[in-house]
């Protein structure tokens, strides 16, 4: 992965400082390859108060954020894009492996909370909810699966099911009274 934004933000190749330009990088990666408009991108990363020249404000952010990690940002008369394909950043990654049933490996993607460099943006709630949702259904489906594996040289058959051994420790704690 090119990008992490499934924990702290992560730039292969670059270190990134900076609480804003961080929260940049996160929100174009939220929409890689596709321009976010200035205004989008003003309203988003200055929520409660813009600057009082938000587009040299925005300006100087992204000049900052390509310093930092070159070639990563491209330009477009309408705004910005990360110049990556979706493939690139881990959330997009993780959508298309629960999708495909890999499960194992979407959830080996994860570093911590997603979106954390952008936390307590109102841009960043939704998302980071969507994809704490996809996880946990992820890990409710590896968990499943993990119980329905046989042992080795075990037949199914003689495996007791969950149920079943819960059942059978409350009536042997009951004879054993």
């Amino acid at each position: 992965m090119r990008v992490g934004i499934l924990g702290p933000l992560r730039v292969a190749g670059s270190e990134l400082g900076g609480a804003r330009v961080r929260a940049l990088l996160v929100r174009l990666a939220l929409d890689p390859g596709r321009v976010v408009t200035a205004g989008r991108l003003i309203d988003d990363l200055w929520p409660d108060e813009p600057p009082a020249h938000p587009a040299a404000a925005l300006q100087s952010l992204v000049s900052r954020a390509r310093r930092q990690a070159p070639g990563l940002i491209a330009s477009h008369p309408a705004g910005y894009l990360l110049d990556v394909p979706p493939g690139e950043v881990d959330a997009q990654a993780l959508e298309r492996l629960v999708r495909e049933g890999d499960v194992r490996a979407a959830l080996a993607l994860w570093r911590g909370p997603a979106l954390a460099d952008a936390a307590g943006l109102p841009f960043a709630a939704g998302p980071a909810a969507r994809l704490e949702e996809l996880r946990l259904t992820a890990l409710a489906t590896r968990l499943a699966a993990d119980l329905d594996e046989t042992p080795a040289g075990q037949s199914r058959a003689r495996r007791p099911s969950a149920r079943g051994r819960a059942a059978g420790g409350r009536a042997g704690a009951a004879r054993d009274r």
